[in-house]
């Protein structure tokens, strides 16, 4: 019985080891077929469908040209961030990788080319949120808050709780870094809106009151019999 149970296990393992390699070859398999229809997309310039499929093939197969080449057609859309990451990320998950000096180049060349947008006079204590081209994007808080972004128009809008919206839009160039500075009104409270109003009813109300006292002591002097003031019927 106990030799039986070990044949078993035995039985499993290889079972386990051979299911395991028949997906590991059919993963190979479909990386391939990614990687050749990225590469003729990549020919007739088809950028979107060449990107998706180089990241399926590094995805299935770990291959470092299949990032390489995603890295590059990045490159050709003009996303430079989203470049330099690739290239990032070569250089640090494939050490032996043959053309990273190559790579390495080519990550330099694209850091170069990213566009930062340096938002100053956020205060320390308050909550934003702020929004590039409608996406919330995350803030490295400080004296100046970097947004990273690639060439073209953009927009920036930053939100405050008890204050006015801030907006920007403009264009920016590769490379280029474009200091913004945040100033925000603060929202004017219903209590604070309606003090205009109340000041000038308050004054107004207390004219009447002296008026009508007045009325009442002149009023009352006319009931004292100590005085002249006698109705003749």
């Amino acid at each position: 019985m106990r030799t039986l149970c070990v044949l078993a296990v035995l039985a499993t393992l290889a079972l386990t080891h051979t299911a395991a390699a028949q997906s590991t070859e059919a993963a190979r398999e479909e990386a391939r077929v990614a990687f050749v229809q990225a590469q003729e997309a990549a020919e007739q310039e088809r950028w979107a469908d060449a990107l998706q499929g180089f990241e399926q093939a590094y995805l299935l197969s770990g291959v470092p040209t299949a990032l390489y080449n995603a890295a590059m057609v990045l490159r050709a859309l003009g996303r430079h961030r989203d470049a330099r990451d690739a290239f990032d990320r070569l250089l640090a998950e494939h050490d032996d990788y043959a053309a990273r000096d190559e790579a390495q180049t080519l990550r330099d060349a694209e850091a170069a080319r990213v566009a930062v947008l340096e938002l100053v006079g956020l205060a320390t204590e308050g909550d934003y949120t702020v929004r590039l081209d409608g996406r919330t994007v995350p803030l490295d808080r400080g004296e100046t808050a970097n947004i990273e972004t690639d060439a073209g128009r953009h927009a920036i809008v930053a939100e405050r709780e008890g204050f006015d919206p801030f907006t920007w839009e403009d264009s920016v160039r590769d490379g280029q870094r474009v200091r913004i500075e945040v100033i925000m009104e603060e929202r004017e409270t219903e209590s604070r809106s309606l003090a205009p109003i109340l000041v000038p009813i308050a004054a107004v109300l207390a004219i009447a009151g002296v008026v009508l006292t007045l009325v009442f002591v002149r009023q009352a002097n006319q009931l004292d019999p100590a005085t002249d003031n006698v109705m003749n019927l």
